[in-house]
C-alpha cells in the first residue's frame, strides 16, 4: 500500500496557557517542556520551563499532557493515553525507564527497554509462576496485569488452544536491545508451565540446555553487543494437543555470518566456542590434538587484538557448555566435535611454499598441525587447496591456483567446515528435542539479529538489515494491513478509519526483485568474471533515478547509500562478491569427504542442495520464514537499546525515538485504540456468553450441522443487549468486533442476567425447602408431644436431685466451716510448735557446737593413733621384706649346698684322710664362730632393751604435749566464742538502738523531702480554683492559653519540665512558702507581665529565673547573691542599668557571673568588680567548687589566673564543667578534657587523673554539655555519652561506665545533661529523657517526656539542666506560635530549625537570649532577640567608676550598704535618660497594656491606663511623638 498524504497540523489544541513540548530538531533531549503565550496560526510564541520566551513554527510545537497523570508509574499501555505523538510516547518510556520499569504495551505489541543491569525481583521465578497463574489457570487479560515478557508467552501458550491456531513470538530490534535474553525468559516461562514432569529426560532441561551450545558456536562478541546473535533462530516449542504438555521442539537456523571466522571488527571478537575451548579444555585433551599455541597465535583470533570480554569467564563458560553436551547425550561426540573446532582454528595459520609453484606445478602446502587434526595427508591436503579442476570436453584438467586464490581456498574451507559443523549440531539438537509422535500444535520463537548500522558496513549488515526489512514488513501486514484485510473480509469495508503507516515493500524490492534487484545483480556479477567496482557501478547505473539509493559525497567512494526504513545506511561493496560465494569446488568436498575423521566424514556425505551464493539462500529462507509466521498468531517483542555505550540507567532520546518512529509504535497506537481491538468468532463469543439465552446448552447446539452461531448472537443482543450503542460492536461476517468500552458493557448485561438468574434458581430452592420442612415439622409436632408427658416425669426427678443437691451443699459447707475451725485450732498449735522448734533448734545448735568440739578432739587423737600404727606397719612389712628375701636366698644357697655336697662327697671319698684333719679344723673353727654368734645376740638384747624403754617414754612425752597443745587450743576458742557473744550483743543493742533513732529522726527527714519531692513533681497540677467552681484547670496551662503576643511573632519563653530535690530545702527556703507554689507565682505573674520567665539557674541555697533580655532577675531562697529577699511578689529587681543587657549568666554558692552583651564579665557577691575580658561563655567547673573557667580569644582561662591560660592546641570555642572535670570544645569540632576521672567522664579510655587538656577520639561535635560526671555531645548524624552510666543517664541500653565515647543512633537538636539524666530535643521536636531524676528511675534508654501543659502552638527550642547540691531544675524554651497567621505556620517551622541550629553551635548554648540574626529577628517577638545595646560610654565609666570604690568596702560590711549604693547608682543614671526617651516609654507601656483584656492587667496597669486617658497634655505629647 503507497504512503497516504500527511494530514494537516491540528492546532485547535494551541491555546493560552496550553502545555506543549518544543521539537529541539534531533538535540538531546529531543523534546522541551513549555507553555503556549499566544499564536496567530503560523506563529506560535511558547514559554519554556527551563527559562525564555521563544516562537516556534507550528511544525515545532506538539500537544503535552499534564504530567501528574502519569502518577507513580507512567502508562502500562499506551493505547490508553489520551494525546499520542513522539514526545509523549518517549515522555511515558523514559518516565518508566526512570523507575526500573522496561516493558511496556502498545496494543498487543510488548515494548522493552533494554536495562544493561540486573533489576532485583524482575525476572525471579516467583514473578513467573504468578503470571503462569493469573493469564492460564486464572484467564485473566494481560492488561489487567502489569506488562511483562512472561505476560506475552503465557497469553501464547493461553490462545494455542484458545483461538486452535499456531502461535509465534516475533522478538526484533537492534542489535544490543536484549532479543535473546528476552527469548530466553519466554522460552523459560513456556518449559516450565507445559513440561512433562513423568517424562525420562525432562524436555524442559534440554530444552534450555540447547541454548548454551548454540550460543557458544552462533554468537560472538560485537562493538554494540558483547553477546550477538551471528544466525537466526527459529524455535518451535511442540505442544501435545490432548495433553497441552510439552512433548519436544524443533530448532531452524538461518544464514550463519561464516565471514567472520577470518574477518574480524575492531573490538570485536570470533564465535565464543574458540575462546572456551582454548581456556576451558583440559590439557590432557590439548595434549592429545597436539595443541600448544596461545591464543594470541592464532590469525583467526589476533586479527581484532580483542581476546576477553569483561565480567565472562570463558572456562566457566566452557563448563556450561560440557554440561549442556551432558543433558542432551551428546558427550560421545564431544571429542569429535572439539578436533572439528580445532582444525578450523589450524586452518588459518596453515601456510603455502610457492617456490614449487609454476605454470604446471601447484604450490605445496607446509606440514602443521592440520593435517593430524583433519585426518588427511599432507598430499591430499595440497591437492584440496592449491589445484582447481575443470571439464572441457568430458575431461577433468587440474591446473594450480595463484598465492592468493590458495589462501581464499584455505578460508573458504575453515568457513565451510564451520558452517556444517553448526549445521550438524542442530540436526542432532533436533533429533533429541523432536518427539517421536508428531504434533502441529506449536509455539515459536524468532530471535534473529536486529538491525546493524556501524562506520564501516558490509556485506554482513546488508544480509542482516534485508531480514529485519522482512520482519518490519511482516509487522506492518500484521497490524495494519491484516486491519484492513480482516474489515474489508468481514464485509466492514464502510467503518475503515484513516490509517497511516510506512510501507517499506519498495526497500524490500530493491533489493530482492529479480531482476534489477541489488541480490540479482551481485549473483550476475559472482557469475561472471567481474569486480566489486563493476558490481557498483551497475547498481548506480540500473538504480539512478530510484531514490532510494544515493550516492556518497565522494562518488570515487566503493559504496553507495540505500535509504532504509531505520535509517540511511551507507555499504561498502569491497568483497561483496567474495563473500555472496558459498560454493566449494567438487575436488576440494572430494578430498576432504575422505577423511578418517569420522564427524567430518559426516559433515561432507549429507545430502542436500545447497545454494551456490548467500543471497540466494537468504531469499528462500526468509520465504520459509514468512510462510511459517503467516501461518500463526504473532505476538510481538519489540526490544529498545537506549544508549550505544551500554550504560545502565541512561536513555539517549534522539535514538530510543527513532527505534520507536521506526517501530510504528505511533501509528499502531492510533489504530488500536480508535479500532475494534476484541475480536471473537461467533461461536466462541457465543459460547462464552450462552447463559444469557434460554437456548439449548451449548454442547448439544454444537452437533448440529446448520447451526448459525451469528443469527444466535444477534438475538442474543435484541433480547439482551439493546442498550448498547451501535458505534460499540460491529457484527461481520465470521466475526463480531468489539471496543474496549463495549466489552465492559456486554460483561455487565452478562452480570446482571446471570445474577438475575441465580436469584430466581435460590427462590425455586427456598420454596422447596420450606415445604421439605413443613413436612419435618409435623413429623416433630408428633415426637413432640409424646416427649411432653416424658419431660413431665424427667422435671419430677430434676427436682428432687436439686434437692438432694442442695443437701449435699449444705453439708459440704458445713464441713467446710468445720474444717476452717480445726485449721484454726491447728495454726494456733503451730504456732506453739514453731516457738518451741525454734528454742529446740538454738538448743540443737549448742549441742551440735559441743559434739563438733569432742569431735575435733577425738580427731586429733585419731590422728595420732594412726600415725603410730602407720609406723607399725611400715616396719612389719621391712620385716617381711627381709624374711622373704632371707628365705629366698636360703633356698637358693640349698641347691648350692646340695651341689657342693655331692662333689664334696665325690672327693672326700678320694681324700679320707685329708678330709678327716679339714673336718677337726673346721669344728674348731665353727665352736670359736659359735661364741661369738651368741655375744653379739645379747648386745643386740641388751640395745633393744635400752631403745623400747626410750621409745616407750618418748611416746609418754608426746602425748603429754599433745594434750596439753588441745586443751590450750579448746581454751582459746570457748574464749573466742565467749567474745563473739559479747560482741553480737553489743551490735543487737546497737542495731535497736539506730533503729530507733531512724525512726524519731531520720525517718521524718525522709517524708518530709519525700513530700517536697513530691510538691515539686507535682508543680503544674496546681489549679487556680474559682469561687463558683466552674471550672478547675492547671494555672500555667490556663496561663498559656490567655498569653498571646501582641504582634503577629514568635515569642519564646521556658518553663520547667522535672524538678528533683535532692535534699531538704527547708533549710535553706522559706518553710511558709511551697517551692513549687513560689515558682510557679513567678512564672505565671510573668507571662501575665508579658514578660516571661528565659532562664533559671539553682544554687546550693537560692534559685534565680531571668526574663527575656535579662531585664528583671528573681531570686528566693536564704543565699546571699541578689540585693532583694522579699517575697515572690516584690522581689523584681533590676540589679543593672537599664543601658546593660544581660547575656548570660553563671552561679556558684559565694557568687555570681554576668557577661553583658558588649562582652563585659561582671562579678557580684563577696567581690565587686569588673574584668576587661570578653568572654564567649561563661561557666564554672561545679556549683560545689570555686574554680570557674571563661574562654576569651579562643584560649581558655581560670580566673585564679587570668595572666596564663589553659594549653590547649586548637582555638577553644566553649567549655562545659562537670564534677572536678572540664571539657572543652575547639572551633574545629575536636574536644579536649582534664581534671579528675574516676569514672571514665575524660572520655579517653582509662580512669586515670589528666593535669593537661587532652585531645577525645570522637568525629566532629557541634555541641558539648557535662553532667555531673558524665558527658552527652552532638555531631550531624550521632549522639556520644560517655563517664558514669550506672543511673542510666548514658541513655545506651545498659547500667554501667563508659570510658570512651559511645555512640547512639539518634539524631537531635539539642542535648544536655544534668546531675544524673541526660535529655535531648529530636530533630520530629520531640523531646526525650534518661537517667534519674523526679520521674525515671534508671531509666536505661531515652524515652519521650510527656508534658501536661503541652499546647499545639508550642514548639521546643531548646532543653537546660541545672542542678545544686540541694535542687536540680530541668526546663524547655518554646517557641510560641499562636500569633501568627496560617499562611505563615510552615515557614516558621523552618525559621524555628535555623534557629535551633545557630542557637545550638553557637559559642554560648546556655545564654539568655538566642544569638542575633537578621533573618530571624524579622520573624520573633522584639523582646526575644534583639541587637546588642547602644549606649553612651560615658555613663558605662561613671556608672562601673562607682563599682570599683565598692572594692575597697571591707568584707564585714553590712550588705544593705551595698544596696543602697547600687540602688543610688540606678538613680543617677535614670537622670540621664531624656524627656523624650521617657515619653516613648510610656506610650510603649500603654501600647502594651492596651493590647491585653481586663483580665490580665493588674490594678496598677489599670490606674495607668485611666491617668493617659484623663490627660490632655500627655496625650498630645503622645501624639507628637507618633507623628
Amino acid at each position: 500500500m503507497a504512503k497516504k498524504s500527511q494530514p494537516q497540523v491540528d492546532l485547535s489544541w494551541v491555546v493560552p496557557n496550553a502545555l506543549c513540548w518544543q521539537d529541539l530538531d534531533n538535540k538531546d533531549p529531543m523534546f522541551s517542556p513549555a507553555v503556549v503565550i499566544s499564536s496567530d496560526g503560523k506563529i506560535i510564541t511558547i514559554k519554556l520551563e527551563s527559562g525564555g520566551q521563544i516562537q516556534c513554527k507550528p511544525t515545532q510545537v506538539l500537544e503535552r499532557a499534564d504530567p501528574t497523570i502519569l502518577g507513580n508509574k507512567g502508562f502500562d499501555d499506551m493505547v490508553n493515553m489520551e494525546i499520542l505523538n513522539d514526545a509523549e510516547l518517549l515522555n511515558n518510556l523514559i518516565y518508566r525507564f526512570g523507575k526500573d520499569i522496561i516493558f511496556t504495551y502498545v496494543g498487543p505489541t510488548l515494548l522493552v527497554i533494554n536495562p544493561f543491569k540486573q533489576i532485583q525481583g524482575l525476572m525471579g521465578a516467583d514473578i513467573r509462576n504468578q503470571y503462569i497463574d493469573d493469564i492460564v489457570k486464572k484467564n485473566r487479560l494481560i492488561k489487567d496485569l502489569p506488562p511483562h515478557v512472561y505476560a506475552i508467552a503465557a497469553q501464547a501458550y493461553r490462545q494455542l488452544f484458545e483461538n486452535e491456531k499456531n502461535q509465534a513470538i516475533v522478538i526484533s530490534g537492534e542489535s544490543g536491545a536484549g532479543k535473546t535474553e528476552n527469548a530466553k525468559f519466554s522460552m523459560n516461562l513456556l518449559t516450565s508451565i507445559a513440561s512433562d514432569g513423568s517424562s525420562k529426560d525432562k524436555i524442559e532441561d534440554q530444552i534450555l540446555g540447547c541454548n548454551p551450545i548454540l550460543e557458544a558456536f552462533g554468537n560472538a562478541k560485537t562493538v554494540r553487543n558483547n553477546n550477538s546473535s551471528r544466525f537466526g533462530k527459529y524455535v518451535r516449542i511442540i505442544v501435545d494437543d490432548k495433553t497441552r504438555q510439552i512433548k519436544g521442539a524443533e530448532i531452524i537456523n538461518y544464514l550463519m555470518e561464516k565471514s567472520r571466522i577470518n574477518q574480524q571488527g575492531k573490538n570485536e571478537r570470533n564465535f565464543h566456542i574458540f575462546y572456551f575451548f582454548l581456556q576451558g579444555l583440559p590439557q590432557e585433551l590439548l595434549n592429545k590434538f597436539g595443541v600448544t599455541m596461545k591464543m594470541e597465535e592464532f590469525n583467526y583470533l589476533n586479527s581484532s587484538k580483542t581476546y576477553t570480554i569483561p565480567n565472562v569467564d570463558d572456562a566457566e563458560m566452557f563448563k556450561e557448555i560440557q554440561e549442556s553436551f551432558s543433558i542432551l547425550g551428546m558427550q560421545n561426540d564431544f571429542e569429535n566435535i572439539v578436533q572439528t573446532v580445532l582444525a578450523v582454528l589450524h586452518l588459518g595459520n596453515l601456510e603455502f611454499n610457492i617456490s614449487t609453484l609454476t605454470d604446471t606445478q601447484p604450490a605445496s602446502v607446509n606440514e602443521s598441525l592440520v593435517e593430524r587434526l583433519l585426518e588427511l595427508s599432507n598430499q591430499q591436503l595440497s591437492q584440496a587447496l592449491t589445484l582447481k579442476s575443470r571439464v572441457i570436453n568430458k575431461q577433468t584438467i587440474l591446473s594450480p591456483l595463484t598465492p592468493d586464490e590458495c589462501q581464499f581456498t584455505r578460508d573458504s574451507l575453515a568457513k565451510d567446515i564451520y558452517d556444517r559443523l553448526f549445521n550438524w549440531l542442530v540436526i542432532q539438537l533436533n533429533k533429541v528435542l523432536k518427539p517421536k509422535v508428531e504434533s502441529k500444535t506449536s509455539v515459536g520463537l524468532l530471535d534473529i539479529y536486529g538491525f546493524e548500522v556501524f562506520d564501516k558496513n558490509g556485506f554482513e549488515q546488508i544480509m542482516i538489515n534485508y531480514t529485519n526489512e522482512k520482519l518490519h514488513q511482516l509487522y506492518i501486514q500484521y497490524v495494519f494491513k491484516e486491519e484492513e484485510k480482516i474489515f474489508i473480509e468481514e464485509g466492514l469495508k464502510d467503518h475503515l478509519g484513516q490509517l497511516e503507516f510506512q510501507d517499506n515493500t519498495s526497500v524490500i524490492e530493491l533489493i530482492d526483485k529479480q531482476p534489477g534487484g541489488i541480490f540479482s545483480i551481485l549473483d550476475e556479477s559472482c557469475s561472471v568474471k567481474s569486480s566489486d567496482d563493476g558490481f557498483l557501478q551497475k547498481i548506480r547505473t540500473v538504480h539512478k533515478s530510484n531514490p532510494l539509493i544515493k550516492t556518497p559525497k565522494m562518488p570515487s567512494d566503493p559504496s553507495f547509500i540505500l535509504v532504509h526504513t531505520a535509517k540511511d545506511v551507507c555499504y561498502t561493496v569491497t568483497g561483496f562478491r567474495e563473500k555472496n560465494k558459498d560454493e566449494m569446488s567438487v575436488q576440494t568436498i572430494s578430498i576432504i569427504s575422505q577423511t578418517k575423521n569420522p564427524l567430518l566424514k559426516q559433515l561432507y556425505t549429507m545430502e542436500g542442495m545447497k545454494e551456490k551464493m548467500i543471497s540466494q539462500k537468504i531469499k528462500k529462507e526468509m520465504i520459509e520464514l514468512m510462510t511459517e509466521l503467516h501461518q500463526c498468531d504473532v505476538h510481538f517483542i519489540r526490544c529498545i537499546k537506549p544508549n550505544e555505550s551500554k550504560l545502565p540507567n541512561q536513555v539517549f532520546s534522539e535514538m530510543t525515538l527513532k527505534q520507536i518512529r521506526y517501530l510504528g509504535v505511533l501509528d499502531s497506537l492510533k489504530v488500536r485504540k480508535e479500532s475494534y481491538s476484541i475480536r471473537r468468532p461467533y461461536q466462541f463469543f457465543y459460547k462464552r456468553y450462552a447463559d444469557m439465552t434460554r437456548n439449548e446448552i451449548y454442547s448439544k447446539l454444537i452437533k448440529k450441522p446448520d447451526i448459525n452461531f451469528r443469527q444466535l448472537v444477534l438475538d442474543m443482543f435484541k433480547q439482551h443487549m439493546s442498550h448498547i450503542d451501535q458505534k460499540q460492536v460491529l457484527f461481520g461476517k465470521t466475526k463480531i468486533f468489539i471496543r474496549n468500552s463495549g466489552l465492559q458493557m456486554i460483561e455487565d448485561s452478562y452480570n446482571k442476567i446471570v445474577t438475575l438468574k441465580h436469584q430466581r434458581a435460590a427462590k425455586l430452592q427456598r420454596s422447596y425447602k420450606i415445604y421439605k420442612m413443613n413436612q419435618h415439622l409435623k413429623k416433630m409436632m408428633r415426637i413432640a408431644m409424646t416427649l411432653r408427658t416424658l419431660a413431665q416425669r424427667i422435671r419430677f426427678k430434676v427436682q428432687v436431685r436439686k434437692r438432694i443437691k442442695a443437701a449435699s451443699v449444705i453439708q459440704a459447707w458445713y464441713k467446710k466451716l468445720h474444717e476452717k475451725r480445726l485449721q484454726q485450732k491447728y495454726e494456733k498449735s503451730a504456732l506453739h510448735l514453731k516457738l518451741y522448734f525454734e528454742r529446740y533448734n538454738v538448743l540443737r545448735d549448742v549441742a551440735r557446737k559441743k559434739l563438733a568440739i569432742s569431735k575435733i578432739q577425738k580427731f586429733g587423737r585419731y590422728v595420732v593413733q594412726s600415725k603410730q600404727e602407720r609406723k607399725v606397719r611400715e616396719i612389719k612389712n621391712v620385716f617381711q621384706k627381709i624374711i622373704d628375701d632371707a628365705w629366698q636366698m636360703i633356698l637358693v644357697k640349698k641347691a648350692i649346698i646340695i651341689q657342693s655336697n655331692f662333689r664334696g662327697n665325690q672327693v672326700r671319698k678320694k681324700n679320707k684322710k685329708q678330709v678327716h684333719q679339714i673336718k677337726n679344723a673346721g669344728r674348731k673353727i665353727k665352736m670359736e664362730a659359735s661364741v661369738i654368734k651368741v655375744q653379739a645376740a645379747i648386745r643386740r638384747f641388751i640395745a633393744r632393751s635400752q631403745f623400747r624403754r626410750a621409745h616407750d617414754a618418748a611416746y609418754l612425752i608426746q602425748g603429754y604435749f599433745r594434750m596439753k597443745l588441745l586443751s590450750t587450743m579448746f581454751q582459746r576458742m570457748r574464749a573466742a566464742a565467749r567474745c563473739v557473744q559479747k560482741f553480737a550483743r553489743i551490735y543487737l543493742q546497737k542495731q535497736m538502738a539506730y533503729k530507733k533513732n531512724y525512726e524519731s529522726f531520720v525517718l521524718p527527714w525522709e517524708k518530709n523531702v519525700q513530700q517536697q519531692k513530691h510538691d515539686a513533681s507535682n508543680l503544674w497540677v496546681l489549679t487556680n480554683e474559682n469561687i463558683e467552681n466552674e471550672e478547675i484547670q492547671p494555672l500555667l496551662e490556663t496561663c498559656l492559653i490567655q498569653w498571646r503576643p501582641r504582634l503577629p511573632k514568635i515569642a519564646l519563653f521556658s518553663v520547667p519540665i522535672d524538678i528533683d530535690i535532692l535534699s531538704d530545702i527547708y533549710q535553706c527556703y522559706n518553710p511558709n512558702y511551697s517551692y513549687s507554689r513560689t515558682l510557679l507565682n513567678i512564672i505565671i505573674q510573668q507571662f501575665r507581665k508579658d514578660h516571661p520567665i528565659q532562664s533559671y539557674f539553682t544554687t546550693e541555697e537560692s534559685t534565680l529565673c531571668v526574663t527575656l533580655g535579662g531585664t528583671a532577675i528573681f531570686e528566693f531562697g536564704s543565699g546571699q547573691l541578689i540585693l532583694n529577699k522579699d517575697t515572690f511578689d516584690t522581689v523584681e529587681k533590676n540589679i543593672f542599668p537599664d543601658f546593660i543587657r544581660i547575656k548570660s549568666i553563671s552561679c556558684s554558692d559565694e557568687f555570681i557571673l554576668v557577661t553583658t552583651a558588649d562582652g563585659s564579665l561582671l562579678q557580684y557577691g563577696d567581690q565587686y568588680k569588673q574584668i576587661k575580658y570578653k568572654p564567649h561563655y561563661i561557666n564554672k567547673e561545679c556549683t560545689m567548687s570555686s574554680k570557674k573557667y571563661i574562654v576569651s580569644d579562643n584560649k581558655v582561662f581560670s580566673l585564679m589566673n587570668l595572666n596564663v591560660n589553659i594549653p590547649i592546641k586548637q582555638k577553644a570555642k566553649m567549655i562545659s564543667c562537670g564534677n572536678q572535670f572540664i571539657v572543652t570544645l575547639c572551633e574545629s569540632g575536636q574536644l579536649y578534657s582534664w581534671g579528675e576521672n574516676y569514672e571514665g567522664e575524660l572520655g579517653l579510655g582509662d580512669r586515670r587523673y589528666r593535669h593537661e587538656p587532652c585531645l577525645i577520639n570522637i568525629e566532629k561535635v557541634l555541641q558539648v554539655c557535662c553532667g555531673f560526671k558524665h558527658v552527652i555531645a552532638k555531631t550531624r548524624s550521632k549522639i556520644y555519652t560517655w563517664g558514669w552510666g550506672e543511673r542510666g543517664q548514658l541513655g545506651n541500653s545498659e547500667l554501667k561506665n563508659e570510658f570512651l565515647p559511645k555512640p547512639l543512633n539518634i539524631t537531635a537538636l539539642w542535648v544536655s545533661a544534668g546531675r544524673t539524666s541526660s535529655s535531648i530535643i529530636t530533630n520530629d521536636r520531640i523531646i526525650m529523657q534518661c537517667g534519674t531524676n523526679s520521674i525515671l528511675n534508671h531509666q536505661e534508654k531515652f524515652e519521650p517526656v510527656t508534658l501536661s501543659f503541652t499546647l499545639n502552638s508550642m514548639i521546643p527550642i531548646r532543653i537546660i539542666s541545672t542542678w545544686s547540691k540541694t535542687i536540680e531544675i530541668t526546663y524547655v524554651t518554646f517557641a510560641n506560635t499562636i500569633s501568627l497567621p496560617e499562611n505563615q505556620l510552615s515557614k516558621s517551622l523552618k525559621i524555628l530549625n535555623h534557629l535551633n541550629q545557630i542557637w545550638s553551635e553557637s559559642s554560648d548554648p546556655h545564654s539568655i537570649d538566642p544569638p542575633f540574626n537578621q533573618s530571624i529577628s524579622n520573624y520573633l517577638y522584639e523582646a526575644s532577640m534583639r541587637k546588642s545595646n547602644q549606649f553612651n560610654k560615658q555613663q558605662i565609666k561613671n556608672h562601673f567608676k562607682l563599682q570599683k570604690e565598692m572594692l575597697y568596702i571591707e568584707d564585714d560590711r553590712d550588705w544593705a550598704m551595698r544596696k543602697k549604693i547600687l540602688v543610688e547608682d540606678i538613680k543617677s543614671h535614670q537622670k540621664t535618660v531624656t524627656k523624650t526617651d521617657k515619653i516613648k516609654a510610656i506610650r510603649q507601656r500603654f501600647l502594651d497594656l492596651m493590647s491585653k483584656s481586663e483580665d490580665q492587667m493588674t490594678n496598677d496597669d489599670k490606674a495607668f491606663i485611666n491617668q493617659i486617658q484623663n490627660n490632655e497634655k500627655i496625650q498630645a505629647l503622645l501624639k507628637s511623638i507618633e507623628q
